[in-house]
């Protein structure tokens, strides 16, 4: 808040006079002066320019500042205690580094998402230049402390290896029973087959002992890990009963798309991914999940969902990662270790610039169908209800055509279908009992649009690693206007009217803020289907149409219940939620009309 200075200016013939006085000769000796440039100090910090080298650090204890053959490389700037009285203002503020120029430390940015107490998985590209002319390299990395001295440091050496990709893992030294600071791990970098990526796992669990909070003790998680797809089935025998000798699995390829990658421990149940937000990292200790409060497990337990784009490699290391879980009554956190995953880019994807994803649902009662692009089938014999796996196509223009059994074609239209993006035709009856065919474009991303205004837009988006998003729509042609709400007709999305649940007419797609959102804090709810009107809403529930309810959003129940776990709310994710089917005396029970839904990350 600007204060106001108010100048007062006394009447006296003296003062005024000898002001003039003062102000002419300022103007003379101004008036005299040559023209000078107006230098200003370039404060930008020199960057290292020169060829990195094929050798990463992985961090995984949390180091922030790095010594390299004797020189430091980072501003060893201690961060102040928060009784200094300076804490408030400057206590995030450090000078860049020839090395490290964004704030000269080594390790995620201190305002970074992922830095909170404790650094999670920064990559550091050595530079070549760092290494002596027998290409070895000594390394020793601190955590300084406020009083300037490091309280935790660690020193080793390594190697620039030829023709290979080395990473070099730095996890807690008893990780590894004594037999080095770190783990080596070569990387691949090589290309996958058009439309994949690769990933695998390395395990870097640890026996970490009992401990415990009121609710009971840590889940132990030591032992044969797995990768898995969302709903709990395995990737691959590859990366599956990784065991802690074995460490390494080999990378497999998987279709380029949207995944909740999981990893479950050798009793089968789910690890949680280490994160430096502040919500998702705080765990419920008998459960590894997010807890509402101390007493309270929501039983979802964090694993990022991520676009891995083709041509992408990613490793996913499990191993002891800092998280906290609520001491108290009052909300009170401590910070502990817990054997957590974490998900490393191996190898940067280049712009997608070639690869579409699609998929076809069936919504029309009565037969089985097909779907072809330009005359390429991308799955037979969808059944009524049902939908088709996704594909990947290159972009471009395509005629897309919904054919039954016999060949004949049911309905047809042209689309452009651009790279990075996720698209599901939907195939339903016209009230004039015509077949038709509409096209959603999915939004993956995680991301919500806040409604702020600023020109570039980079403030206007919340990013959210694990959504819980829903779309809805109307294909029954027996309902002019379709409404959805929560229980009891409650308003669903946040706002009344919102035409994304609103007298949804049969066949349109809403394209403004389409989806609604929830979290991982919600308990129960339904989501129920009213027959409404331009002038009433939300009208009158059809009780014909079954609820869907919570639950109905878990994809194997066996996930949990075989490792007598209790059951989630509900299971994040990006979903369409659409009315299919007829209503009528006449119609088949089988096709009467209920509400489906798709989970489109997997």
């Amino acid at each position: 808040m600007f204060e106001k200075v108010n100048l007062k200016i006394e009447n006296q013939p003296a003062g005024r006079w000898l002001c003039l006085l003062t102000l002419f000769s300022l103007l003379l000796v101004l008036s005299c002066k040559k023209d000078k440039a107006d230098f200003q100090r370039d404060s930008a910090v020199e960057r290292v320019t020169g060829e990195l080298s094929h050798t990463r650090i992985i961090d995984l204890y949390g180091y922030d500042q790095v010594i390299a053959n004797g020189d430091s490389l980072t501003n060893f700037v201690a961060p102040l205690s928060p009784t200094d009285p300076l804490y408030k203002k400057n206590h995030y503020k450090f000078p860049g580094t020839k090395y490290f120029p964004e704030d000269g430390r080594f390790g995620n940015s201190w305002w970074s998402g992922e830095n909170f107490d404790a650094k999670v998985g920064y990559i550091w590209k050595v530079p070549k230049s760092l290494f002596r002319s027998d290409n070895s390299l000594d390394v020793e990395l601190q955590i300084l402390g406020t009083n300037r001295l490091p309280y935790e440091k660690t020193n080793f050496s390594i190697a620039l290896e030829k023709n290979r990709n080395m990473d070099y893992y730095i996890v807690p030294e008893p990780v590894l029973g004594g037999r080095g600071k770190y783990f080596a791990a070569e990387r691949d970098e090589t290309v996958s087959k058009p439309g994949y990526f690769k990933i695998r796992v390395i395990n870097l669990t640890y026996f970490l002992g009992s401990r415990s909070n009121f609710n009971g003790p840590f889940e132990d998680h030591y032992g044969d890990i797995t990768l898995t797809y969302a709903n709990g089935e395995p990737v691959s025998a590859a990366t599956s009963n990784v065991d802690p000798a074995k460490k390494v699995s080999e990378y497999v390829e998987v279709p380029y798309g949207t995944y909740q990658f999981k990893v479950l421990s050798q009793l089968g149940r789910e690890i949680s991914g280490a994160t430096g937000n502040n919500v998702y990292r705080i765990l419920d200790p008998p459960s590894s999940s997010l807890p509402r409060s101390l007493f309270d497990p929501s039983n979802v337990v964090y694993a990022p969902i991520k676009t891995y784009q083709p041509g992408g490699v990613y490793t996913i290391v499990v191993t002891p990662l800092p998280c906290e879980f609520i001491m108290n009554e009052l909300g009170y956190t401590d910070i502990k270790y817990q054997n957590l995953f974490k998900i490393i880019e191996d190898k940067e994807p280049p712009v997608n610039m070639s690869y579409t994803r699609v998929q076809g649902v069936n919504a029309l009662p009565g037969q089985a169908v097909s779907f072809r692009l330009n005359g390429v089938s991308i799955e037979n014999n969808i059944k009524y209800s049902e939908y088709s796996k996704y594909q990947i196509k290159e972009n471009g223009k395509y005629q897309v055509e919904a054919v039954d059994a016999g060949g004949k074609v049911l309905a047809q239209m042209e689309q452009n279908l651009d790279a990075r993006m996720n698209y599901t035709f939907w195939l339903y009856p016209g009230a004039d009992g015509t077949s038709r065919m509409s096209v959603s474009s999915n939004d993956l991303s995680g991301d919500l649009h806040m409604g702020s205004s600023e020109d570039d837009g980079s403030f206007g988006y919340q990013h959210y690693t694990m959504p819980f998003s829903k779309r809805f729509f109307n294909f029954c042609p027996d309902f002019p206007y379709l409404t959805i709400t929560t229980n009891n007709g409650q308003v669903i999305g946040g706002a009344k009217d919102n035409p994304a649940v609103y007298n949804l007419k049969p066949g349109e797609l809403p394209a403004y803020f389409p989806y609604t959102w929830g979290d991982w804090k919600i308990k129960s709810y339904e989501i129920l289907a009213y027959r409404s009107t331009p002038q009433v809403t939300p009208g009158i529930w059809a009780d014909d149409i079954k609820v869907l309810t919570n639950d109905n959003f878990i994809a194997r129940k066996e996930l949990y219940t075989s490792t007598s776990k209790k059951l989630p709310a509900h299971e994040p994710g990006v979903y369409s939620v659409a009315l299919i089917g007829r209503t009528g005396s006449q119609v088949p029970a089988e096709f009467k009309a209920k509400m489906i839904f798709i989970k489109h990350n997997q």
